[in-house]
């Protein structure tokens, strides 16, 4: 019998309504190669996503996370969907 994993990395993201539901997608997809596990809070004006990963693996999961999010604000901001991008 192997044993369970116990030393999970925590990390919280915060998907304002204006990147939704695009954006939830790309982290959604990006978090299935990644994560052992992922919680998601619904508000009306934010989505607040959890994931438990692996710690050899959230450096990698953030910088995957961070080029997406770099290549959907250019494709939002060339489709003239936003004036301002911020940070998600």
């Amino acid at each position: 019998m192997s044993e369970e994993r116990t030393d999970w990395t925590y990390l919280t993201l915060s998907l304002d309504a204006e990147v939704l539901p695009g954006w939830f997608d790309i982290v959604q997809k990006l978090a299935a190669r990644f994560v052992h596990r992922m919680m998601v809070i619904e508000k009306p004006e934010v989505w607040i996503v959890r994931v438990e990963i692996a710690p050899d693996k959230s450096q990698e999961f953030q910088q995957e996370l961070a080029f997406a999010w770099e290549l959907f604000a250019a494709q939002r901001k060339a489709l003239g969907e936003w004036e301002q991008v911020t940070d998600a």
